[in-house]
């Protein structure tokens, strides 16, 4: 959404607590607004090839061939629990990451199919890891 309506730096104002009593030091801080975006993408100066988003399947799009050890670094925000399998993820994110690329992953493991098999059916499985597990 961002990169594609964004015109300009704190375009929009959104009230992401309004919902939520929990947390706030004073009444008026439920109704903090918070400006977006905080930069304005265009402002950047990314050469080609520097940065990589699209829409689409992560593991179809990033397991091609043209994306092999070609990042430096892959990072992973509020992502790695979005998967039945994490370790397609992983195996796909080790592709492509060059020779000595580092990975940095942002975010929950929630693991969002965890109970899949309580409404989609007992064939329907995921496996969830510890970051530990993932670590490794």
């Amino acid at each position: 959404f961002m990169m594609n309506y964004a015109t300009k730096k704190d375009q929009w104002r959104i009230y992401p607590w309004s919902l939520t009593s929990c947390n706030n030091i004073k009444d008026e801080d439920q109704q903090r607004p918070v400006t977006i975006p905080d930069v304005y993408s265009d402002s950047f100066d990314i050469e080609p090839n520097q940065m990589s988003i699209c829409a689409g399947d992560f593991t179809d799009v990033y397991s091609r061939p043209e994306h092999k050890e070609k990042w430096d670094c892959v990072i992973t925000s509020w992502f790695m629990d979005t998967s039945r399998n994490p370790i397609d993820y992983i195996e796909v994110i080790s592709h492509c990451l060059k020779k000595g690329g580092i990975w940095i992953n942002l975010g929950p493991l929630l693991w969002h199919w965890a109970d899949s098999h309580t409404y989609l059916g007992e064939e329907e499985m995921s496996l969830e890891l510890s970051m530990q597990d993932i670590d490794k």
